[in-house]
């Protein structure tokens, strides 16, 4: 091979040997020691990993998960004494349906966020096709 053809991530040695494979050259000409990572994901992997986070966001989702089923009991419970006739109970049945569905909100994001940081759910988003482009119908 010519000195213009040869491989990238191996360089000749100055006795006339090669590299060892996955040992290149930084574009400083200092050598790196460490080896080159494989594969698209490779990388090198510190501190405790995504565990911390997940349990975190599992945590949460089981403390939102259990104040929305106590307040759709609550809003159960209000509601069959204002249909009775208990006028300011329609307020606490409001108020509890109100903060049953923000706590079933903020579970599902919840639990969205964990998957995302397990790796089963992406952050992928399609780009917009090219302006002037035709749909297929």
């Amino acid at each position: 091979m010519s000195e213009t053809s040869r491989p990238v991530g191996r360089r000749a040695e100055p006795s006339g040997r090669r590299a060892e494979p996955g040992v290149v050259r930084s574009q400083g000409g200092a050598r790196r020691s460490e080896p080159v990572a494989r594969g698209r994901r490779s990388q090198a992997r510190s501190g405790p990993g995504p565990w911390p986070q997940v349990a975190a966001h599992g945590l949460g989702a089981v403390l939102t998960g259990m104040a929305w089923f106590y307040l759709v009991g609550a809003a159960t419970d209000f509601g069959v004494l204002a249909v009775r006739g208990q006028t300011p109970a329609w307020v606490f049945t409001i108020a509890a349906s109100i903060g049953a569905v923000v706590c079933l909100l903020l579970f599902l994001v919840l639990v969205g966020r964990g998957l995302r940081t397990l790796g089963i759910v992406s952050d992928y988003q399609p780009r917009r096709a090219a302006p002037g482009r035709r749909r297929a119908s």
